[in-house]
C-alpha cells in the first residue's frame, strides 16, 4: 500500500514548544493580558498618590517658608537685644542676685 502525502498521519509533536503552542494560541497574549489588568488597576492609584504627594509637597513648602520667616525674625530679634545689651549694659549683681533668689530663670549668658 502505497500512502500518498496527504494521507500521512500527522507526527505526535512534543515538547515544552509545541505545549505553549496547543496552551496559548498567541504566545504572550496571556502576558499582555495580565500587564494591561495590573497597569488598569494600579494607574488609578498611583494618580491619587501623586495627587496627595503633591499636596505633602506644597504643605512641606509652605513649612519651609515658614521657617525661614522664624529664622529671619529671630535674627531680628537677637540683633536689636545685643544692641539693647551694648546700650545699657549688663544687669547690675544686685538686680541679678534679686532676680535669682526669685526663682526666675538666668539671665546669664551661658
Amino acid at each position: 500500500m502505497l500512502l500518498v502525502d496527504a494521507d500521512r498521519p500527522e507526527p505526535v509533536r512534543s515538547g515544552a514548544r509545541e505545549l505553549a503552542l496547543f496552551l496559548t494560541p498567541e504566545p504572550g497574549a496571556e502576558i499582555r493580558s495580565d500587564t494591561s489588568q495590573i497597569l488598569e488597576e494600579n494607574i488609578p492609584l498611583l494618580q491619587a498618590k501623586v495627587t496627595e504627594m503633591r499636596g505633602i509637597y506644597a504643605k512641606v513648602d509652605q513649612l519651609e517658608a515658614f521657617v525661614k520667616m522664624v529664622g529671619h525674625h529671630v535674627s531680628f530679634l537677637e540683633a536689636h537685644v545685643l544692641q539693647a545689651e551694648r546700650d545699657h549694659g549688663a544687669f547690675p549683681r544686685a538686680l541679678r542676685r534679686w532676680l535669682g533668689s526669685a526663682g526666675l530663670p538666668s539671665f546669664r549668658n551661658s
